[in-house]
């Protein structure tokens, strides 16, 4: 995946992880929790956003791996471990499918022609 396809897709799985958490929020009173790790988990994609879309290069990608990597333990951990896939949430499991979508294209082979820099 280019640098500008990575800083796009960390930018657009910001929105949806912050998103989540607000859902979470506003749909239950009790789901402070849910914001405030939403709201970090997309900043930590936003700044990865941002620094891959000044051609920042390596370390640009470590706040989104950080982030996919927590979101994706989080949610496989709520979703199989703790609560059963049986009363999973669509949220979590739409974010899982999302995190891991989005792991599987950062790491997929470019073909040896490609431009990385988008």
């Amino acid at each position: 995946m280019s640098r500008r396809h990575a800083s796009l897709a960390f930018f657009l799985y910001a929105l949806v992880v912050a998103g989540s958490g607000l859902l979470r929020y506003l749909l239950t009173g009790s789901g402070t929790t849910g914001l405030w790790f939403g709201l970090a988990m997309g900043a930590l994609a936003l700044g990865s956003s941002v620094a891959l879309a000044r051609s920042a290069r390596g370390l640009a990608y470590l706040p989104g791996a950080l982030a996919l990597a927590l979101v994706g333990g989080w949610f496989a951990y709520e979703c199989f471990v703790r609560n059963g896939f049986a009363q999973a949430e669509l949220r979590q499991l739409a974010l899982l499918a999302l995190t891991s979508g989005l792991a599987l294209g950062l790491l997929w082979p470019q073909a040896r022609g490609a431009q990385s820099s988008g």
